[in-house]
């Protein structure tokens, strides 16, 4: 599955950049806004007919456009 190489990030982050103490938290809330994925299955054996379930599973992914983030972050500084 391939959503292209461009993809857009909204978000907000919360902490501080350059930390105070030797302990830090950052949190990043946001979401990546992504083009129609395409779709191409390959297979050996038993999954070399996957060509209609990969029409399908790009029919089903074509109206998921964002892709959530959310991370949580802790560093420490020597």
């Amino acid at each position: 599955m391939d959503w292209g190489t461009f993809a857009p990030y909204f978000g907000l982050g919360f902490g501080k950049g350059i930390p105070k103490n030797r302990f830090n938290v950052n949190v990043d809330l946001g979401a990546y806004y992504l083009q129609s994925p395409t779709v191409t299955a390959i297979g050996t054996k038993l999954l070399t007919n996957n060509d209609p379930n990969a029409a399908i599973i790009q029919n089903n992914m074509k109206d998921y456009r964002f892709m959530p983030v959310a991370q949580l972050n802790f560093n420490f500084r020597f």
